[in-house]
C-alpha cells in the first residue's frame, strides 16, 4: 500500500428489523425544496437546510405527481414511488428518501484563488449584500482560498417527467451480473468494437474502459452505452462524425474522461436527490430548474445528465404553472427509446427495493493489524469522482507520514469475504461470497450495496471496531467517535488528535 490512501471493498447484508413502523398517505406530495447544486468548483453538501423556491406562486405549486405518496417510517415522513406501492410488504420497504425541511434555497461554493466577492456576485447573478448577509460577512472581510460560502438561489422553473428509470438500472447493480459489454459491442459492430485508448499507462479496449468506469463510479454500463449511442453513435457507427459526446461535455474525443464526466453528472443528481429528497438542475444555458417532487433518484440522475446538453429555452411548457419536461431531440423519451432499441424494457429485471429499510452493517473491524496505529486522515467524502454520497473515509499508515512512498504496513480485511481483485492501490472484498463486482464496494474505505454507495454518516452508519463516523461541514472533514473518545480527520500524524490503535 502507499501512504496516500488505504482502500478496501465490502458488501452489506440486509438484517430484518422489527422496530420500523410503516404507513402510507393517500395524498400526493407537494413539498418542493431545492438542495445545493454542484458544478465545477461548487461544493457537494451532505446536509443542506433549505426552503420553498423563490418563485411566483411556488408556495402553492401542487401539480399532482404520479410517482409519489407520503410515507411515515418511525414517525418521520418520506417519499415512496407510487409505482412501488403494490410491491411493498413488511420485508420490501425501501430505504426512504427524506422530505426536505423548508428553508431558503442555496448552494455552497468553495473559494478559488483569485476570487473576489464582486466576481462571485457577477458570476452567480446575486447581490453582494445577500451573499454577505447569508455568510455573516462584512464588505472589508478577507476571503480565504478554500473557504466555503453559502450562496442564495432564486429558482423560478420546475422540471417534470412522466418517465421513470429504475435505480437498479442506473447504478451498477446485480442486474448487470450476466451482461457482457465486449460481446454487445462486437455484435453492434460500431466504432467502440475496435476502439483502444491508453488509460493510466495501460492500453484498454472500449469495452474495458466502459467496465472500468462502471466499477469505479458504479454507474450501469447499459446506461453508458445508451448515452454513447445517443450523443455520438459510437456503438453502431464504425466511423461516427461526432467525437464530443454531448454539447455540454467539456471533453472532445477521449472515451475515459467523457464517460467519467457523464458518470459524475448522473451520480450528482442521483445521490443528491437520495440524500435530500430534492434537486436543482442546471441547464447548458445556466438556467436553474427545480426537480418536481416524487421522482426516483435514477430518473433524476439521467435528467441531470441530459440537462447539461440542452438549453432550458428549448424545452416545451407543459402546464399553466410553467413546468417543463425534458422532451425534444435530446430529451428523456428519446433517451429511453434508444435504450429500449438496444436492451428492451428497462423495468423488466429491476431490483426493488434496491436498498431495503432493514439494511444493517455486519460487524467490521479496523482494516489494519491489531496493536498497530493508523491515522484518520480523511473524513467522509465522495466514493469516486467528484459527485456521489459521502461514503469514503481515509486512513494513513504510521511509517510514511503523509508522503506517497510505499508503506511497509499491512492492511487487513474488515470481515471474512472473497477477494475479487488486488491491484495497484485497490482491493475489492466481496462479503456475500457470490464473486460479483456489482455487490461489492471500494475506494479508500467505502461501502456499496446492490451497486449503490452507502453514506458513512447515514441511515446505515459506518462502524469499524466500534468507531463511528460523523460528517464535517466539508468533504474530508469530520470525526470518528467511540464512546467518549473523538478523533478528528486531519492531514497530520498526531497520536492524540487522529491516531487510532486497533486494540488487541
Amino acid at each position: 500500500m502507499t501512504g496516500c490512501q488505504s482502500e478496501a471493498q465490502l458488501t452489506l447484508a440486509p438484517v430484518p428489523s422489527e422496530t420500523a413502523s410503516f404507513r402510507l398517505s393517500t395524498t400526493p406530495s407537494t413539498n418542493m425544496v431545492a438542495p445545493s447544486t454542484t458544478r465545477g468548483e461548487e461544493v457537494d453538501d451532505p446536509t443542506p437546510t433549505a426552503p420553498s423556491p423563490t418563485r411566483e406562486g411556488a408556495e402553492n405549486f401542487s401539480t399532482p405527481s404520479p410517482f409519489v405518496r407520503l410515507a411515515s417510517v418511525d414517525g418521520k415522513q418520506f417519499n415512496i414511488p407510487e409505482s412501488a406501492l403494490s410491491q411493498i410488504t413488511n420485508d420490501t420497504i425501501p430505504m426512504p428518501i427524506p422530505l426536505p425541511t423548508p428553508g431558503p434555497l442555496f448552494r455552497r461554493y468553495k473559494i478559488q484563488d483569485g476570487d473576489t466577492l464582486g466576481w462571485i456576485s457577477w458570476k452567480f447573478d446575486m447581490p453582494i449584500n445577500e451573499i454577505l448577509a447569508m455568510n455573516n460577512l462584512r464588505e472589508d472581510d478577507i476571503i480565504n482560498v478554500g473557504k466555503t460560502l453559502i450562496l442564495p438561489l432564486h429558482v423560478s422553473n420546475v422540471l417534470t417527467t412522466n418517465i421513470t428509470m429504475p435505480d437498479s438500472e442506473v447504478v451498477y447493480s446485480p442486474t448487470y451480473i450476466d451482461f457482457d459489454i465486449e460481446a454487445f459491442l462486437h455484435e453492434q459492430g460500431g466504432y467502440l468494437a475496435h476502439y483502444e485508448e491508453r488509460v493510466e499507462n495501460v492500453n484498454l479496449s472500449g469495452a474495458e474502459i466502459i467496465e472500468l468506469i462502471a466499477k469505479r463510479y458504479s454507474v450501469g454500463p447499459r446506461i453508458l452505452l445508451t448515452a454513447l449511442e445517443f450523443y455520438g453513435q459510437w456503438v453502431t457507427n464504425p466511423q461516427p462524425k461526432i467525437q464530443q459526446l454531448g454539447a455540454g461535455n467539456p471533453f472532445s474525443d477521449r472515451l475515459y474522461v467523457q464517460l467519467a464526466w457523464m458518470s459524475n453528472k448522473i451520480n450528482d443528481g442521483y445521490y443528491s436527490y437520495k440524500r435530500e429528497g430534492n434537486y436543482v438542475v442546471e441547464f447548458r444555458d445556466g438556467t436553474l430548474a427545480l426537480i418536481s417532487p416524487g421522482i426516483n433518484a435514477g430518473t433524476v440522475g439521467i435528467q441531470n445528465l441530459l440537462a447539461q446538453n440542452i438549453n432550458w429555452s428549448d424545452l416545451q411548457v407543459l402546464h399553466p404553472q410553467g413546468t417543463k419536461s425534458l422532451e425534444g431531440k435530446w430529451g428523456m423519451p428519446q433517451f429511453l427509446a434508444q435504450y429500449e432499441e438496444f436492451f428492451g424494457d428497462m423495468h423488466a429485471n429491476k431490483i426493488y427495493p434496491l436498498i431495503p429499510i432493514t439494511l444493517e452493517q455486519p460487524t467490521f473491524s479496523l482494516p489494519w493489524e491489531k496493536g498497530e496505529m493508523f491515522y484518520f486522515t480523511g473524513g467522509p467524502h465522495v466514493a469516486y469522482g467528484i459527485a456521489s454520497v459521502w461514503s469514503a473515509i481515509d486512513f494513513g499508515p504510521s511509517d510514511v507520514l503523509g508522503s506517497c512512498y510505499i508503506s511497509q504496513k499491512h492492511i487487513t480485511a474488515v470481515a471474512p469475504g472473497l477477494i475479487l481483485f488486488n491491484g495497484a492501490g485497490e482491493i475489492y472484498l466481496d462479503l456475500d461470497g457470490d464473486g460479483n463486482w456489482q455487490t461489492g464496494s471500494h475506494l479508500h474505505f467505502a461501502r456499496r450495496y446492490n451497486g449503490e454507495w452507502i453514506a458513512a454518516d447515514g441511515p446505515v452508519p459506518l462502524n469499524l471496531s466500534g468507531w463511528q463516523t460523523k460528517n464535517g461541514l466539508a468533504a474530508y472533514e469530520g470525526t470518528l467517535f467511540k464512546g467518549d473518545i473523538i478523533k478528528e480527520a486531519c492531514q497530520c500524524w498526531d497520536d492524540e488528535k487522529n491516531g487510532i490503535i486497533h486494540e488487541k
